[in-house]
């Protein structure tokens, strides 16, 4: 597959642009490729089409998920187009390209004429680029760059009252969870969190934005339950829970995501569990991670790991009631987990531990103060004579 070389007709350019072509491979690791391609001036007589692609530029065997193309220049910077497919590729990343790219796009805000909108962009574009490079390097001072890149985009839309706004405030909260996650500053953590509800008060509640309105409280989601890790609070982990209850409530259930987000609504009902010990709450988990399996394609890559959930939530009700059903049903999970992902050698070994470690607990028993073990072995047995 390729990109014609050709007239660009998107934006203005001149004879110092630079076209930047990145290959993600698909996940938000860094690990993709870019290329610099050169211009000729092809038509000098057509501003709109003076400028074409030296050469085409060809994508290699199995091209990557998402390809974004930028334009550079002392004058404009912009998002000529993204191309999507859905296989993954190999390559090793250039990371003089991306250097490049991101010192033009800084040469371009040093060079952008007074407007705030324009700046905004450019800006938020800058700690997209920064970000790719956080990606890769894991480095504190990336993450700090995007979230101060993303923080005057931030102020500039806000002055210029652009719609891009939540959006922009949507990046900003998402760096500052993945900058606290990195230098563990709950200062850090908080000013994500009401970045994000900022975001989320400024998304109408249309079907045009639903999509946009997930995705915020997704993130809000996130931002919560590393809230509780730090203050186990309940109030944080029951926010948590209402925001992805709200996801799954405004995600189609035909949607390809739904089953993702029914699932990350039980891991917060998990935590909930873990705070209140209450029953009625590993109940709520259970069906919910039922109702994962329910709807997840049944040839899908991940359909392992939702037995495999379900199972460890079943385990963690025995635990708690030491009723052998839960145990019955736990087993009979990672069985199914096991059947499933009986080739994949990365992840057997753990689901067999994991079996093990349920057998270990029906041969010794498992039991509350005051309880007889002797009766608890026979019941253990007696599953295991059934089973």
């Amino acid at each position: 597959m390729s990109l014609k070389g050709g007239p660009i007709q998107v934006l203005p350019l001149n004879a110092t642009s630079k076209i930047f072509v990145y290959f993600n491979r698909g996940r938000h690791d860094g690990n993709g490729t870019w290329i610099s391609i050169p211009l000729r001036e092809a038509n000098p007589e057509s501003p709109a089409t003076r400028w074409a692609f030296d050469k085409p530029i060809s994508f290699p065997e199995g091209l990557s998920q998402i390809v974004v193309v930028i334009v550079v220049h002392s004058q404009t910077m912009g998002v000529l187009g993204h191309l999507r497919q859905g296989r993954r590729f190999e390559h090793d990343e250039n990371e003089a390209n991306l250097e490049e790219a991101t010192s033009a796009i800084s040469e371009s805000i040093q060079l952008s004429p007074p407007d705030d909108e324009v700046l905004a962009t450019r800006f938020w574009q800058l700690g997209a680029l920064l970000t790719l490079r956080f990606n890769h390097t894991g480095d504190p001072d990336a993450i700090r760059a995007v979230v101060t890149a993303q923080k005057k985009a931030v102020e500039l839309a806000t002055t210029a009252n652009s719609p891009s706004l939540p959006l922009y405030l949507e990046g900003l909260g998402f760096s500052g969870t993945r900058l606290f996650m990195r230098c563990k500053v709950p200062a850090d953590l908080e000013e994500s969190m009401s970045t994000l509800e900022r975001a989320i008060e400024l998304t109408p509640v249309d079907e045009t934005e639903a999509e946009a309105l997930c995705s915020r409280l997704g993130r809000l989601g996130t931002a919560l339950l590393l809230k509780h890790g730090l203050t186990h609070q309940l109030s944080d982990v029951q926010a948590a829970v209402d925001a992805r209850k709200r996801v799954v409530d405004l995600t189609p259930k035909n949607f390809e995501a739904y089953p993702a987000r029914l699932s990350l609504l039980a891991d917060a009902l998990g935590h909930r569990f873990y705070q209140t010990r209450k029953i009625e709450d590993s109940d709520l988990e259970v069906a919910t991670r039922e109702q994962v399996i329910e709807v997840s394609p049944k040839s899908g890559p991940d359909l392992w790991r939702c037995y495999s959930y379900l199972g460890t939530t079943l385990l963690d009700r025995f635990v708690r009631t030491e009723k052998v059903e839960d145990i019955r049903r736990s087993i009979a999970n990672y069985r199914e987990a096991i059947r499933i992902a009986i080739e994949d050698a990365t992840v057997l070994p753990t689901l067999l531990d994991r079996l093990g470690t349920i057998s270990g607990i029906i041969l010794h028993g498992h039991r509350r103060p005051g309880r007889d073990r002797r009766s608890d072995l026979r019941s253990a047995q007696g599953y295991l004579d059934v089973s």
